[in-house]
């Protein structure tokens, strides 16, 4: 009586909330609530079955060894009979737990706290939020074959593998699941660079993540294509001349120059160890975690390489590229000024480049750099104005990943970049999904697996000259 009173009134409350929280709140509401239920009878909720679980997990972990310890091969007879009983006790929880996990989650949709964000999911969605990295993870630490739906999403990575010409030799994610993800955390397709879709913001418990610089490029207008099949040459115009002639004259030919770039896919590696407990949790907000911080540690490194690539077997970013505007500050590097912010502007302005796309992009260095000097001696104003985000009227994004340990001169004085141009000219290129290989041998003697993470990258800057950079301004 006392259960189904609790769930009246909770079926009540939660609506009324509603009216003040927004969905994402109310949601966390609702488990927490249902979580606190009273238990009558058999009635348990999913973190009970999650404990029991862990604690029969536990107990074979500890038979194993001790086996282990007395260097036998064999349980004896009884010790037998109870392995077999504990492990059949740990595959029915597994069972009760899916059930009692979807029996919350359709309490939690009648009183209203899914409904809304819910409702404009389309079932392609819903079915792939449904995907489990860690039971894939899981099967293939156990030398099993994938099934269900971790199955379907590795052939569809299998098919994109074949039609960029790679192969899958591990785990296959495909672009599919990132772009749905995308789509259910912001309710359109962002761009996979950008935190809406990369890093789709998720519920803060499950793992301790891991400080990472803000992703900003995507921001700026930076462009990700994806699905890119073999290599691709990419014209890269510098010039078309134009000329008039007499009604009846012959046209002299006017020929554009040109150049070809090829881009190729590039290997970009990433490597996690997890622990094998990590691989028994359901929790939705664990497994959406361990996914993120894949894709976060990517995701930085592709940034990186855009901003400042060019080292063995790396895409060259906009500071290697040939040909983007240079502003020195001087033989030995310089203080940035009011000076050197003009001439940024000036290099691209005078390559035909100023279009509304233009932006800053330097480190928090140079930030505080210019935030403290004067733009004058009798203005009392700084290069950037105090309390403004943008830099002379013009957005600025704030990265780490903007090197400052660039050395100049025989003194080697180190030095940050500030960078001016039309992120919209910058262009990264991806061929295929994410390729997970499983190793549980390596990292066994810690009870960890080892991930390594396989996925192709290579980046574009399709007109250098829409570009210009400070590579020596001194920050200290």
């Amino acid at each position: 009586m006392k259960v189904c009173l609790a769930l009246l009134v909770f079926a009540v409350a939660v609506p009324a909330l509603m009216d003040f929280f927004d969905a994402n709140t109310i949601e966390a509401i609702s488990f927490a609530t249902m979580a606190a239920l009273p238990v009558a009878g058999k009635l348990e909720t999913s973190l009970q079955i999650q404990e029991r679980r862990g604690d029969v997990h536990e107990y074979l972990e500890a038979m194993n060894q001790k086996l282990k310890d007395e260097k036998r091969d064999d349980f004896t007879a009884e010790e037998q009979v109870d392995y077999d009983n504990a492990t059949a006790e740990f595959r029915k929880l597994g069972e009760r737990l899916k059930k009692v996990q979807a029996d919350e989650q359709r309490i939690a949709e009648m009183a209203g706290s899914n409904f809304r964000k819910k409702s404009n999911e389309d079932p392609e969605t819903r079915e792939i939020k449904k995907y489990s990295l860690l039971r894939a993870i899981g099967l293939k630490a156990e030398g099993r074959s994938l099934d269900g739906l971790e199955l379907e999403m590795h052939q569809e990575a299998e098919k994109e593998a074949r039609a960029s010409g790679q192969s899958i030799t591990g785990i296959g994610v495909p672009n599919l699941y990132f772009e749905k993800r995308a789509q259910s955390a912001t309710g359109q397709t962002t761009n996979p660079l950008d935190q809406g879709g990369m890093l789709v913001p998720v519920e803060k418990e499950g793992l301790i993540m891991a400080l990472r610089p803000m992703l900003v490029t995507a921001g700026l207008g930076a462009k990700t294509i994806g699905g890119m099949v073999g290599n691709v040459d990419m014209v890269r115009g510098t010039s078309t001349t134009v000329a008039w002639e007499t009604e009846n004259g012959d046209a002299n030919e006017a020929a554009s120059i040109t150049s070809k770039v090829t881009l190729s896919p590039k290997r970009l590696a990433a490597f996690m160890p997890i622990s094998k407990q990590l691989l028994i949790q359901t929790s939705g907000s664990v497994q959406t975690q361990l996914m993120n911080d894949l894709l976060a540690a990517i995701a930085q490194e592709v940034e990186r390489v855009a901003i400042n690539g060019g080292g063995s077997s790396e895409p060259s970013g906009i500071l290697a590229t040939t040909g983007i505007g240079d502003v020195p500050g001087g033989v030995a590097g310089a203080a940035p000024t009011w000076a050197h912010i003009s001439a940024l502007e000036s290099k691209i302005e005078l390559a035909n480049a100023m279009r509304n796309g233009v932006a800053y992009l330097t480190n928090p260095k140079v930030k505080n750099k210019l935030r403290n000097t004067a733009l004058d001696a009798g203005s009392g104003l700084f290069v950037w104005r105090q309390g403004e985000k943008d830099l002379n009227g013009y957005p600025c994004g704030i990265s780490n990943l903007v090197p400052s340990t660039l050395e100049k001169g025989a003194s080697g004085a180190v030095c940050s970049a500030i960078i001016f141009g039309d992120f919209s000219q910058l262009e990264v290129y991806s061929w295929g999904g994410l390729d997970i290989t499983v190793d549980p041998y390596t990292l066994a003697g810690k009870n960890q697996i080892k991930l390594t993470v396989n996925s192709l990258w290579d980046v574009f800057v399709r007109q250098p000259a829409a570009f210009a950079a400070m590579l020596d301004a001194l920050t200290a």
